[in-house]
């Protein structure tokens, strides 16, 4: 909350600029038509979002005199609705879309908020000009994922009626519509990375079986040198290029009750080899099988890239624990290794898009596991600490039988 002593300073500012107290506030600088016109289509997207969210608010105190507005990171007003008795008010009082709320010749919240970043309510006599001291203003921020402000939300009501929790209240909406905006943006992010992902996949995998195919021809009369190293690099391009496919245009799946332990078994028995040649110790520990509803190369494609990820991530060696086990109607599959773990930031980032932290990696099994065990009904739990390394927990709905 603003000091008191910051708001005395600031109408004592007023006072000696010669503003009257008793006279309507003064808006100076304002869009023109098509300044705002332009603004609106930037802020086309929030604006819906903070729309639906205070649809649902108003809707909740219907009769009650309040006013919710929108400003945009510059203090200009973009929109506001409410209550119709104070929306005829608050024009009155000079307020209208494209006017920018300014400290130069009023005190309000949206100035302030925007200048300290954080929550401002302003009740009664705290405003400078006396028609203002029947209000309660309370303004928030809205921001971006990186931090930076992208607008204010505002509520004004009468302060006869003004809820003691409003501050509170409008807050929650602006964590609301940042959470909405966030998830759009990564679906957005999402459907431009599927996208990118197919094309390159379909440009890559005819010369790399073309390549593949030659190399492996050649090999029947004499081998070239290194021959095995560019083989495994061919095969580990392969896969890179079969997880963009998956990504972008993911096969239908076949879906049948199978034995989640045979599907695990299969799997360590193919990756134990890798593991050993990297002094990575399979420590396994199953305590109860049961039959999941799945698509087995699908579940097969989640271990596998669980698996890889926990090896890259002791390149000095060390264990990696898998237990299997029941959690109420879920088969649970734990990968956990003692390696270097991850920090608060980089785990709140996994699954994004070509997002890694390896020096060779592409950022894509995180999400297609993600993707797969979604697609299955089941979900995810991750638990990392750097330096204590990382627990992945999976959780499978069990087939009906098992329930």
């Amino acid at each position: 909350m603003i000091d008191k002593s910051i708001l005395s300073e600031l109408k004592r500012n007023l006072r000696e600029r010669g503003v009257n107290p008793d006279l309507l506030p003064g808006y100076k600088d304002r869009y023109t038509p098509e300044q705002l016109e332009a603004r609106l289509e930037t802020y086309r997207e929030d604006l819906e979002v903070i729309r639906y969210f205070v649809d649902k608010f108003l809707s909740s105190v219907s009769g009650s005199p309040i006013l919710i507005g929108v400003s945009d990171n510059e203090g200009y007003l973009l929109a506001f609705q409410g209550d119709a008795a104070i929306m005829g008010t608050v024009r009155q009082l000079g307020f209208e879309e494209g006017i920018r709320f300014d400290d130069e010749y009023d005190l309000n919240a949206v100035t302030l908020c925007l200048r300290f970043g954080e929550p401002v309510q302003l009740i009664g006599e705290d405003h400078y000009h006396t028609v203002l001291h029947r209000l309660v203003c309370c303004t928030v921020p809205w921001r971006e994922a990186n931090g930076s402000i992208v607008g204010t939300l505002s509520f004004m009501t009468d302060i006869e009626v003004a809820h003691p929790h409003l501050l509170a209240i409008l807050s929650t909406v602006a964590d609301s519509v940042e959470r909405e905006l966030k998830l759009r943006d990564q679906n957005d992010r999402l459907l431009l990375a599927n996208q990118l992902a197919v094309g390159i996949a379909h440009e890559i995998r005819n010369p790399l079986t073309t390549v593949k195919g030659m190399l492996q021809m050649s090999s029947a009369d004499s081998k070239p040198r290194h021959f095995g190293l560019i083989l495994s690099e061919l095969e580990r391009m392969n896969l890179i290029v079969g997880e963009l496919l998956l990504m972008g245009k993911p096969q239908a799946a076949v879906l049948r009750d199978e034995s989640c332990q045979t599907i695990l078994e299969e799997v360590l028995s193919v990756f134990e080899f890798q593991a050993a040649a990297a002094n990575v110790e399979i420590r396994r520990e199953f305590v109860r099988d049961l039959a999941i509803r799945c698509d087995r190369n699908q579940i097969k494609q989640v271990f596998l890239n669980l698996l890889r990820n926990a090896l890259e991530a002791l390149p000095d060696g060390g264990v990696i624990e898998v237990k299997l086990d029941a959690a109420g109607p879920f088969q649970r599959i734990r990968f956990k290794d003692d390696g270097e773990g991850m920090s608060e930031e980089v785990l709140g980032r996994i699954g994004e898009p070509y997002h890694t932290t390896r020096p060779n990696g592409h950022g894509l099994g995180m999400m297609i596991v993600s993707k797969l065990v979604s697609s299955h009904r089941g979900r995810m739990s991750i638990s990392s600490n750097p330096g204590q390394g990382t627990c992945v927990d999976v959780y499978l709905p069990a087939s009906r039988g098992e329930r």
